[in-house]
């Protein structure tokens, strides 16, 4: 357990993991899965969130999973945000489990894409999505390059 300031109030932290198969969870590359409790001041209702990694226990051990847990703003301001402009995420209204997974797994790719392309950009101003989209507009080519020519 790990008592720590998270803005301004004191929080109870303690995680529990165990190592996991994928299909255990139907989640590609998932190889561990944590229990969070924590609970913000004496009288909070304790919270329980489920984590899941796809770096083994040897290397990543449950203090730095824990540690890295805290780090949560990075992906909601990261890739959540990427998503949910570029491909209005949140609005989808879609249910068939095939079908979210199909969009899911191309958002991503196309996040990925358009990452690597903008770190290529020598002007920031330019590092925009919709640069992208009309660098790629009726050019299918140029996104076949990149995945052909990614490197490693």
């Amino acid at each position: 357990m790990k008592v720590e300031d998270n803005r301004s109030r004191r929080e109870r932290r303690a995680l529990v993991t165990r190592e996991i198969e994928p299909a255990q969870l139907g989640l590609a590359g998932a190889a561990q899965i944590g229990c969070l409790h924590r609970q913000s001041g004496k009288d909070a209702k304790l919270e329980v969130e489920y984590l899941v990694t796809s770096r083994a226990a040897a290397k990543l051990p449950p203090e730095e999973f824990l540690h890295t847990d805290r780090d949560y703003w990075g992906v909601e301001s990261g890739l959540h945000q990427r998503l949910d402009c570029s491909g209005f995420e949140d609005r989808l209204r879609v249910r068939h489990k095939g079908v979210v997974h199909i969009l899911g797994l191309f958002a991503r790719v196309g996040v990925a894409l358009f990452v690597r392309w903008a770190q290529t950009q020598p002007l920031v101003r330019e590092r925009t999505y919709p640069n992208w989209r009309e660098w790629n507009s009726g050019h299918r080519w140029h996104i076949i390059r990149q995945v052909i020519e990614s490197p490693g």
